[in-house]
């Protein structure tokens, strides 16, 4: 997921809190979430808009606000994509403790195929298998979908099983 996608994926899944989100979506939305936020401090700096002697304002205030829900549901969804319950996210009112739990978490791949909360969104990508044209039309793994040899053989033996791949087209 591009960083374009994950910004929009959040904001229209703001009160999705099923599924799961892939560590890209999750990240890429947080790192535009901080870039806000500094942008929003340094503006009410600049125009004046703090609140009594504090480093934030209203640019500051609109921006959290506006980030607040789609940043709790795409934790949501990261954590269903660990195969977590989204009620973990109740770790973060633990001081320090809770933070680094989660912040762990997230930075974990997440479940390879389906689980309890939904199909493997990495899968979901139409990226994920495409045809080389070099292959005579036959589908092949791309080699940056998995670093590691043996979930790729998975999913495509996956693929075979649910009839989407032949056996010629697997073995190959």
């Amino acid at each position: 997921m591009t960083f374009g996608d994950s910004v929009v994926t959040c904001y229209s899944k703001y009160e999705i809190f099923s599924g799961r989100a892939p560590r890209s979506e999750y990240w890429f939305f947080i790192l535009f979430s901080g870039g806000c936020g500094i942008l929003a401090i340094v503006a009410d700096n600049v125009l004046h808009t703090n609140f009594q002697n504090k480093i934030f304002g209203l640019f500051y205030v609109f921006v959290s606000v506006a980030n607040f829900l789609p940043s709790i549901s795409v934790a949501v969804r990261r954590l269903h994509d660990l195969n977590r319950s989204g009620w973990w996210f109740w770790l973060a009112l633990i001081p320090l403790v809770g933070s680094i739990i989660l912040l762990t978490w997230f930075c974990l791949r997440g479940t390879a195929g389906e689980n309890r909360f939904g199909q493997d969104p990495l899968l979901e990508n139409p990226e994920a298998l495409h045809t080389s044209p070099n292959s005579g039309g036959t589908l092949s793994a791309r080699s940056s979908f998995s670093p590691d040899l043996p979930d790729q053989i998975e999913r495509l033996a996956k693929l075979r099983a649910d009839g989407a791949l032949s056996e010629e087209e697997f073995r190959n």
